[in-house]
């Protein structure tokens, strides 16, 4: 079975996105997102009193040069 146009994310950050035959390679993220977008995981796991030394990152797949 085979199926088109379907994208997955794959180890390294790449998005492959079929285009019928064709793939192309994109870095993740398209858009940065907006403060609410980090707000409403941030409160869910504020609230979530199960959650013990986990690290979360928040920087949506990006890796920042250091200042």
């Amino acid at each position: 079975m085979e199926v088109k146009d379907r994208g997955a994310v794959i180890g390294g950050g790449c998005l492959w996105h079929g285009t019928g035959g064709r793939r192309t390679a994109r870095a993740l993220p398209v858009r940065m997102g907006r403060p609410d977008e980090y707000a409403a995981p941030a409160l869910a796991v504020i609230d979530n009193q199960t959650l013990d030394r986990a690290a979360i990152r928040l920087g949506a797949g990006r890796r920042f040069a250091p200042k």
